[in-house]
């Protein structure tokens, strides 16, 4: 891979990233609320997005309660992210979103704009 398209990527994954961060902050559904990306990255086609990513939650909360409640809200929302991103940055293709479940943050974490404490 040349060292521009690696560029491209690099910046295209950071663009998508910030955006889809920025949806998923104002999202109105209540299943997403805490729902943090931590990166994003593009298959070498740009057709697949990997997006591993933590739920701020309290620390007494059920783990796999929280994995299937935002796995299923994640999946029900991705037609919606994938217009949106093609919207708002004016994209042609847009990948599609594969979202893994990394684990539960600790809310003063994402409050205090840290890394992620995972439990």
């Amino acid at each position: 891979m040349s060292s521009q398209s690696n560029f491209r990527r690099v910046r295209g994954e950071r663009l998508l990233l910030e955006e889809l961060r920025t949806l998923l902050r104002d999202a109105v559904d209540p299943e997403l609320e805490g729902v943090r990306p931590l990166t994003l990255e593009l298959s070498p086609d740009g057709g697949h997005a990997r997006v591993p990513y933590v739920v701020d939650a309290p620390q007494l909360t059920d783990e796999s309660a929280m994995r299937r409640t935002s796995s299923r809200a994640l999946e029900r929302a991705s037609g919606f992210l994938r217009a949106r991103l093609a919207s708002n940055l004016e994209l042609r293709k847009v990948p599609t979103l594969g979202f893994q479940f990394v684990g539960l943050a600790a809310e003063d974490a994402a409050q205090e704009g840290g890394e992620p404490c995972l439990e």
